[in-house]
């Protein structure tokens, strides 16, 4: 099971009474840090698509190569 989804049910068990988050986190296995956790939403679409580019034209370079052909 995911974690996203251990989140869902954490919230559904909180949500609808049945346990404390405390208590729902625990049967689960889940700990506080990831249960709390918000994902950001980030803009580099045009980042990764001029990555994607470089790796099919250069599928022999390495991250750091990659990286110094970026900037």
């Amino acid at each position: 099971m995911t974690p996203k989804a251990k989140r869902r049910v954490v919230k559904h068990l909180v949500t609808g009474g049945w346990l404390s988050q405390r208590g729902a986190r625990r049967l689960l296995g889940l700990a506080r840090s990831v249960a709390r956790y918000q994902a950001m939403l980030r803009g580099d679409k045009l980042l990764r698509a001029r990555l994607q580019a470089l790796t099919t034209g250069y599928p022999r370079y390495g991250y750091l190569l990659l990286h110094a052909l970026l900037r």
